[in-house]
């Protein structure tokens, strides 16, 4: 069943305060709300997959260690991504401001979904990660852990792709 506009919107605006696109400050505001909430999550996801990187080399546990090392590598790029992703801007006179605008108001609902889709990605990545720490951690399932990075991966390439998607229709594309 798919959601309805409206309760996209509402979701989105019970995750980023002002959540809106209806102004150009408004735009700018919402870009960089969500932003700061992905980089936010996935600091957290990073950290964890640090944790695990470090006990493992101080346990002398190779193959968990180069594992937890390739997922650390994968979150890693993805917030460098997003730490050097340009914030939206409007640039030049004012005709050109409302040319950026109504291309993003031509785009507003494939911009809403995908803006929820990457937040709920980044979400589902990092409780994946967090389950699957406490299950390293609190029970020792290391062969779990090392089977079930396929499962990162594919969520960091999901959210690239979102990403992606997101910035062509913020830049028009």
């Amino acid at each position: 069943m798919e959601e309805s506009m409206h309760d996209i919107l509402e979701r989105m605006e019970s995750l980023i305060p002002e959540y809106s696109y209806s102004s150009i400050s408004d735009i700018v505001k919402t870009d960089k709300k969500v932003k700061e909430l992905l980089l936010s999550e996935m600091k957290q996801i990073k950290d964890y997959l640090f944790h695990i990187v470090q006990v493992s080399y101080e346990l002398q546990r190779d193959q968990l260690s180069d594992a937890a090392e390739s997922s650390w590598d994968d979150v890693d790029s993805l917030v460098d991504r997003l730490e050097n992703a340009k914030l939206f801007k409007f640039k030049g006179d004012k005709k050109s401001c409302d040319e950026c605008k109504k291309k993003v108001e031509s785009e507003l609902q494939n911009l809403i979904r995908r803006d929820r889709e990457l937040v709920m990605e980044v979400r589902d990545l990092k409780r994946t990660v967090y389950l699957l720490y406490r299950a390293l951690f609190d029970q020792g399932r290391e062969k779990h852990f090392i089977n079930s990075l396929g499962k990162i991966k594919k969520y960091v390439e999901e959210i690239s792709t979102l990403l992606d998607i997101r910035e062509n229709i913020i830049a028009g594309g």
